[in-house]
């Protein structure tokens, strides 16, 4: 009987081995994307890289801050926040 941990491994490398291959085969700024990105597919890394990132609210650092000055009335924010 074949061992799980040699079929698991096998089938790690033959993903190495398919990501490497692909990676060889992109452009430069497409494997940049991809390695920005590792955990995404090329599409998903596209997407998430051209997304803007929403502009900060003066005084808040945190998102926490800004729910909780939100909660006590302090602050109203636009947009997508949640």
């Amino acid at each position: 009987m074949i061992d799980e941990a040699l079929i698991s491994a096998a089938k790690r490398d033959i993903e190495k081995l398919t990501r490497e291959k692909m990676m060889a085969q992109l452009c430069e700024e497409d494997r940049e994307l991809m390695r920005k990105y590792p955990k995404h597919t090329l599409a998903a890394a596209k997407l998430i890289d051209a997304t803007p990132v929403n502009p900060p609210v003066a005084g808040y650092t945190s998102g926490f801050e800004k729910i909780v000055a939100q909660e006590r009335g302090n602050c109203h924010l636009s947009g997508d926040h949640t």
